[in-house]
């Protein structure tokens, strides 16, 4: 649910803000050099698709998203402190070395990271409320009670964390 409605509100800011590339010579690697001097050239350029994507940046990014929702999954599942503050402080780090790589604008990342986190508190009651009632319906359904398949009430909702985490890990690869 938190990585569903990052997805939402990242797919809007796309609409609505476009930052320069961070890498100079983006232009020179994607398209045609120099450029075309008539419209409809431009236009068609524009039309090509290309696997590199454009020479722009898009606020929230998917990247800082996607580890921040496992982040918040894993440390919620987690009772240990020093896991915690590890997991964390790997996450930070990875964002640093994203930002120092050129790779995204810092706001990006911190974006990402506040967006999730943020979503992450406020969705909490309603997805407490989902897995209780999954647990509910499995028990009004299941004879036997005490069965060793019987599904703690927070893996349903870990099992479509991770199925939508790799589908957007998936994405970013194939894009």
């Amino acid at each position: 649910l938190t990585m569903a409605a990052a997805r939402t509100i990242r797919t809007v800011s796309f609409l609505v803000t476009v930052l320069p590339s961070q890498n100079k010579f983006c232009y020179k690697q994607h398209f045609p050099y120099p450029p075309p001097t008539e419209w409809t050239e431009w236009f068609w350029v524009g039309l090509l698709p290309s696997k590199f994507g454009g020479c722009n940046d898009l606020i929230i990014s998917g990247h800082a998203t996607v580890t921040s929702t496992l982040a918040c999954l894993s440390t919620s599942l987690s009772d240990d402190p020093v896991f915690c503050i590890a997991l964390w402080t790997m996450v930070a780090l990875d964002y640093m070395v994203e930002i120092f790589e050129g790779f995204h604008y810092s706001v990006d990342m911190w974006l990402g990271a506040v967006l999730v986190c943020l979503l992450w508190r406020v969705l909490k009651p309603v997805e407490e409320s989902l897995s209780m009632r999954t647990e509910l319906d499995k028990e009004g359904s299941s004879e036997n009670k005490n069965s060793s398949n019987e599904l703690v009430p927070w893996k349903p909702l870990m099992l479509l964390y991770i199925t939508v985490a790799v589908l957007a890990l998936l994405q970013m690869v194939v894009l």
